[in-house]
């Protein structure tokens, strides 16, 4: 499993594009959670699969293929294939979205919180949570103590950073990545004991 995280984009869709992107197609994560609680993941949607070259849906794919498909090369439709499942790929990216305002992923018998807002989380979930991903901080943060994080990937809007959890045999790395791609921290949660943390320079 390997989970991608990016903060409030607060309207900026052009970063959240491709924070989003970055996470999907470079770090290959399984989903992306966007930590905002406005509309802009649902903005950035609109134009998206034209964005990355790809046809818009189903059908406009099938219309292209049907076009192309006498006369063209092998491998311009290989090419259009590609970008077909990089639009594909979009349907991995969601908002946290539920009545209580968090969601929970399961590593195991571990539980993962996931909230915009840590502060609408009630404190039986906060204390069943191995990892803390919330979005309400403006700064990128992660913290490991007494066997358990809390990761927030900052204001995308401010210059904020995307997150990143990935199970790792035994062990959870969570990490911090800077626009450029860049990993800036990162540390592991054992999933059979301890924890420990590194910042990378």
């Amino acid at each position: 499993m390997k989970l991608g995280f990016v903060g409030p984009a607060r309207g900026d869709l052009s970063k959240l594009r491709a924070s989003c992107e970055r996470l999907l197609f470079e770090f290959r994560v399984d989903r992306v959670f966007h930590l905002g609680a406005d509309d802009s993941l649902d903005r950035a949607m609109r134009g998206w699969a034209e964005h990355l070259g790809a046809p818009r849906d189903d059908d406009a794919l099938l219309d292209e293929v049907a076009a192309l498909a006498p006369d063209a090369p092998a491998e311009v439709l290989e090419a259009l294939l590609e970008r077909e499942t990089r639009r594909a790929r979009l349907s991995d990216v969601c908002d946290v979205t539920s009545s209580r305002g968090c969601h929970h992923e399961m590593i195991e018998d571990r539980v993962v919180l996931i909230t915009n807002d840590h502060a609408t989380v009630d404190d039986d979930d906060l204390a069943n949570a191995l990892v803390l991903v919330q979005g309400s901080s403006q700064r990128p943060e992660l913290r490991i103590t007494g066997g358990r994080a809390v990761l927030s990937p900052g204001d995308l809007a401010r210059g904020g950073h995307a997150a990143l959890l990935e199970r790792v045999d035994n062990t959870l790395r969570v990490a911090l990545i800077d626009a450029r791609g860049k990993v800036t921290r990162e540390g592991t949660l054992s999933l059979r004991g301890a924890a420990r943390m590194e910042v990378l320079s």
